[in-house]
């Protein structure tokens, strides 16, 4: 395969190039082998959110030949690109805990009362386009893995998992395909890359002429849909690198599906309708 190229500016206006070495030398992690799909589905989403792996905004993570690699985003990454957004209004977030008659007791921050038991956290993110915040509950023992910072931190890793959660739910288009790594249990131990070359050899294999026409992906009916996003306010660029990274992923019934949940979300914000309802670095 020869050698891909992307280039895109990132959010603060720096240009960007990914190859496929660069991401394997200077944006992966976990050592295992990544195959073409880890790279290319990796360089997509980067273009597609506008993020610098150079900085440490995203990484990829493999640990596994078996497994499918994953996208994390840096520890600051979610909050430094909401406040980014024009109509973005603020989050609160916290712990929630028992409190010693047995009572659920909210709180703002990371602090438990003495004789309190934090079982989750709880994360709200405001936007002026919509009356009622997003909203993200989690519950502590889904996550605490009693090592590293869960055990030593176990209320303040409950409440940005949270909080990352609601940022992700309240703008799935910035952040689709990225996990901040106290969401990945274990896992997420594993610190992000540093800007230093790493041994990890990326698997390239030449398709079959009729193979690679197949995987062409459908540019037609992307556009449209391109434009029908772009007509309810989204980045045609972006929405463009993000769909066919869906098609890639799952063809075009999940490329489809990711369009109609795009607009679905600008419906809901609208005042007219009703409000939705949500579930929603220190």
């Amino acid at each position: 395969m020869a050698e891909e190229i992307v280039q895109y500016e990132d959010r603060d206006g720096a240009a960007i190039t990914l190859t496929p070495t660069d991401v394997a030398m200077y944006c992966a992690s976990g050592g295992a082998q990544l195959t073409q799909r880890d790279v290319v589905n990796f360089m997509a989403t980067c273009k597609a959110l506008g993020a610098n792996p150079y900085l440490g905004d995203v990484y990829l993570v493999k640990y596994n030949s078996a497994e499918n690699a994953q996208i994390m985003a840096g520890k600051n990454y979610y909050t430094r690109v909401a406040v980014s957004i024009p109509t973005y209004d603020g989050m609160t977030a916290g712990i929630v805990c028992v409190t010693k008659t047995g009572e659920i007791a909210y709180h703002a921050g990371s602090l438990a009362l003495p004789g309190e038991t934090c079982i989750g956290g709880w994360a709200e993110v405001h936007d002026k386009r919509w009356g009622t915040p997003v909203r993200a509950e989690v519950a502590l023992s889904e996550y605490n893995t009693n090592k590293s910072l869960w055990k030593s931190k176990p209320l303040t890793m409950i409440r940005k998992v949270a909080l990352v959660q609601a940022l992700r739910e309240a703008y799935p288009d910035r952040f689709a395909g990225t996990y901040d790594a106290s969401e990945m249990g274990d896992k997420g131990a594993v610190p992000a890359p540093q800007p230093a070359p790493q041994e990890v050899r990326v698997e390239t294999q030449q398709a079959a002429p009729q193979q690679q026409a197949q995987q062409q992906a459908p540019t037609d009916a992307i556009e449209a849909q391109v434009r029908r996003l772009s007509a309810l306010g989204y980045d045609a660029d972006q929405t463009r690198a993000w769909l066919t990274d869906q098609w890639r992923q799952g063809g075009w019934p999940q490329c489809q599906q990711a369009a109609d949940a795009m607009a679905q979300q600008v419906a809901q914000a609208q005042p007219q309708d009703a409000e939705p309802e949500y579930e929603v670095e220190v």
